[in-house]
C-alpha cells in the first residue's frame, strides 16, 4: 500500500533529479545542506515518539498485576459454542464456579475495545482471567497478554546523490542539450511511475472485515432448570453469613428469603432484628439485611458449615433480580393457586430445586398426583395419588380387620411392616389436593399443596403469564423461565 509518506518522498527524489538533470554554473554547485537537516529532524521526531510509545508500554506493563491463569476464548470447542459455565467445568471441575471467572473480568477492556460487563455474553479472542487453581489444556499462566502500541517511523528517502557539473563541451548547443533531454527522460519517467502508482493505490480493494462472531452465551445451556451462578452467589452467601455469625458470637437470624442481584444481597428476617454483624447493614426496622456482593465474597465462608434454609426455592426474576423464599418457615400448608398450568410448572421447578441447589442437602421431595410434571429422581418420589405419596412418608396404613393375637403373654412379635420416610430428614411434600384429613407428620416436613388449603399457611397465587404473588408476604414477581 502506498502511504503519504512514500509518495512525498518519491516527489522529493524527483525534485532532486530534476535540479540535478538543469544546467547550473559551475560556480554554484547544489548543497544537500538543508535537505539532511529536515531527514535527521524527523528521524529524531520518529525516535522520541517511539522512545514515548515504549516508557507508556512499560508503564502500563508495570500497573498489570503479576503472573495469572488465563485462557484466551475460542470460536468454539468441541463443535459447540464457548461460554462460561463450561470454561469453569473444563478448568475448575465446576461450572457452578464461572461467575468467579464474570467477577475476575468484569469490565476490563479486551483487544477490540469491548468488555465483559454483563454475565451474558463473551466474544472469540478475548483473554479471560482464571482463578488459580485453574487447570487444563490451554490455561496460560504469566501476565495478561496485551498489545503494546506500535509507532513505526516513516519511511525516509535516501537522498540521491549529486553528480558533479557537466564537464565542459566544446559545442556551447551540445552541452545544453544533453541535460535537457536527460531532464526530459526523467519528467516522463517519474510522470509515469506516479500515475503507476497512484492507479495501483486505488485498485488496492479495501481489508477484508473480520468474520462476524455471534456473542455466546457466559451460563449452562437453556435447559438447564437451574441458574449456577445466582446459586453459588446465594449459598456462598448463606455460607458466610453463618461462619460470620459463629465467629461473632451471634445466633443466625431467622432467614424468611432472600433478594439478589448483581451488587447486593439482601435477607428477609422472619424476625426483626436491628442489630447486624458486618458487613451487614439492617434495613426496615430490623427485617431486612443487606450487604453488597464484593464485600460477601471477602469475608471467609466455612464449606462445613450448614445453611439456615436448605428449603429455599425461587419465586421468580425481574429485571435481573431473582426472589427467593425458604418453604421451611412456612406456618402451616402452603397453597398454591391460580393457573393450573402454570402452577404445576412452577411446583415442578420448586421439586428440582429442592434436590439440586448446593444450599438444600439432605432436603427429600415426596410428590403425589403431579405426574409427568414431577417423575422419581434421586431424592424425589413421585406418587401416583396424595395418599400413595403420605404412605411414602408414614408408611403403609394398618390392616382395618386385626387378626387374633395368638403370641403369648411375655413375648413380642417381630415388627415387619414396611416402615416410611424415618424422622430427621428435612423434606417438602407437594400434592395435587388437599386429603379431608392431613395427617401429622414428622418433623421437618412441609406441605405445600395444588389448590386450596388451610387459611393457616401461605397462600401464593400464580399467574397465566408466570407472574407470582405471595399475598401478605408482600412478594410479587414473574416467575422464573
Amino acid at each position: 500500500m502506498v502511504t503519504p509518506m512514500v509518495l512525498r518522498s518519491l516527489l522529493a527524489a524527483l525534485a532532486l533529479a530534476l535540479a540535478a538533470a538543469t544546467p547550473v554554473s559551475p560556480a554554484t554547485p547544489v548543497a544537500p545542506v538543508a535537505f539532511h537537516r529536515t531527514e535527521q529532524g524527523r528521524t529524531e521526531q520518529g525516535r522520541t515518539e517511539q522512545r514515548w510509545a515504549e516508557q507508556r508500554w512499560a508503564e502500563q506493563r508495570r500497573a498489570e498485576p503479576g503472573d495469572v491463569k488465563w485462557y484466551r476464548v475460542r470460536p468454539s470447542f468441541d463443535g459447540e459454542e464457548e461460554y462460561l459455565y463450561e470454561i469453569a467445568e473444563r478448568f475448575l471441575g465446576d461450572g457452578d464456579r464461572h461467575d468467579e471467572i464474570f467477577q475476575l473480568n468484569k469490565g476490563r477492556v479486551q483487544a477490540d475495545g469491548e468488555s465483559l460487563t454483563v454475565p451474558d455474553e463473551i466474544e472469540s479472542g478475548w483473554v479471560l482471567q482464571l482463578p488459580d487453581d485453574a487447570t487444563g489444556p490451554g490455561v496460560e499462566v504469566g501476565p495478561l497478554p496485551t498489545a503494546p502500541p506500535s509507532v513505526s517511523a516513516a519511511p525516509l528517502a535516501s537522498p540521491p546523490a549529486v553528480g558533479a557539473a557537466p564537464e565542459a563541451a566544446a559545442d556551447e548547443d551540445s552541452g545544453l542539450l544533453l541535460p535537457l533531454l536527460g531532464g526530459g527522460i526523467l519528467v516522463l519517467a517519474g510522470g509515469a511511475l506516479l500515475a503507476f502508482l497512484l492507479v495501483r493505490r486505488r485498485r488496492v480493494p479495501p481489508p477484508t472485515p473480520p468474520a462476524f462472531i455471534p456473542r455466546q452465551r457466559t451460563g449452562p445451556p437453556p435447559l438447564r432448570p437451574l441458574d449456577p451462578a445466582a446459586a453459588w452467589t446465594v449459598d456462598r452467601a448463606l455460607r458466610v453469613l453463618v461462619t460470620s455469625a459463629e465467629a461473632a458470637g451471634r445466633p443466625v437470624p431467622p432467614v424468611l428469603g432472600v433478594t439478589i442481584d448483581d451488587s447486593w444481597v439482601s435477607l428477609r428476617l422472619s424476625a426483626p432484628d436491628e442489630q447486624p454483624f458486618a458487613p451487614w447493614e439492617a434495613r426496615s426496622q430490623g427485617r431486612v439485611w443487606i450487604a453488597p456482593l464484593r464485600g460477601l465474597q471477602a469475608l471467609p465462608a466455612d464449606p462445613a458449615t450448614g445453611t439456615p434454609c436448605p428449603r429455599l426455592v425461587t419465586l421468580g426474576t425481574a429485571a435481573g433480580t431473582r426472589e427467593l423464599l425458604d418453604l421451611g418457615r412456612a406456618p402451616g400448608p402452603i397453597a398454591v393457586r391460580g393457573d393450573t398450568t402454570a402452577a404445576r410448572a412452577l411446583l415442578a421447578a420448586w421439586a428440582v430445586e429442592l434436590t439440586n441447589s448446593p444450599w438444600s442437602a439432605g432436603v427429600r421431595v415426596v410428590a403425589g398426583g403431579l405426574r409427568p410434571e414431577i417423575e422419581d429422581e434421586p431424592r424425589v418420589v413421585s406418587a401416583e395419588t396424595p395418599a400413595a405419596a403420605l404412605a411414602e412418608i408414614l408408611g403403609p396404613a394398618p390392616d382395618p380387620v386385626a387378626e387374633p393375637d395368638d403370641t403369648e403373654p411375655g413375648t413380642a412379635e417381630p415388627d415387619t411392616a414396611e416402615p416410611g420416610l424415618a424422622d430427621g430428614w428435612l423434606g417438602v411434600l407437594i400434592l395435587s389436593a388437599l386429603p379431608d384429613r392431613l395427617p401429622e407428620l414428622p418433623d421437618g416436613w412441609t406441605v405445600v399443596v395444588l389448590g386450596r388449603a388451610r387459611q393457616d399457611g401461605w397462600q401464593i397465587t400464580v399467574g397465566p403469564d408466570g407472574t407470582v404473588d405471595t399475598g401478605r408476604l408482600g412478594i410479587s414477581i414473574h416467575a422464573a423461565p
